[in-house]
């Protein structure tokens, strides 16, 4: 096995024992105790519910997240990261075009005022992309309710932002 696979590349084996009707489809490489595996014949519903079970435990959501005060994004960036969610922080519009443009995130978390711009504007070109991220627009005023109509925030919430509000909103939107 290459050095450069993956833990999921890794992990999904095909045996065929000497009858090829008798192969076995599972993760790990010598049934250690835990593994599962998929017995042929199996359908294609089947062979792709066990691929996405084990590609789930090595995905994680990628979230940007715009926030221009660094106490906050730090404390933002703690709660999310610790709830599993791989986070990439940018403190204004420019630093935050430049991380979506290398790596697209499937949520964004912006601030509506930032030192370099509105982020309505980074709502609209956000927008523009291929595949559209979540985006949540935080505010510490009403402004951040207006964004959801205005400039197509799925979400908004006030600031300083409630961590448990936070966790329900990003899981509900990454799981529409």
């Amino acid at each position: 096995m290459a050095s450069g696979t993956s833990r999921a590349e890794r992990r999904l084996w095909l045996s065929c024992p000497a009858s090829p009707s008798r192969c076995v489809i599972g993760t790990g490489y010598l049934y250690p105790p835990g593994t599962t595996y998929l017995a042929k014949p199996f359908t294609p519903s089947a062979l792709l519910a066990k691929v996405r079970a084990i590609m789930s435990e090595d995905i994680r959501a990628h979230i940007l997240l715009v926030v221009s005060d660094a106490a906050m994004r730090s404390r933002l960036t703690s709660v999310l990261a610790g709830a599993g969610y791989q986070v990439q922080a940018g403190e204004d519009i420019a630093h935050a075009r430049a991380l979506a443009r290398h790596e697209p995130p499937q949520l964004v978390l912006t601030d509506l005022v930032t030192p370099d711009g509105d982020g309505a504007a980074l709502i609209d070109a956000l927008r523009q992309l291929p595949s559209t991220p979540r985006i949540v627009a935080l505010s510490t005023t009403a402004a951040a309710q207006a964004a959801t109509s205005w400039h197509g925030a799925d979400a908004a919430l006030s600031q300083p932002v409630n961590p448990d509000q936070l966790l329900a909103v990003v899981q509900s939107l990454l799981a529409a």
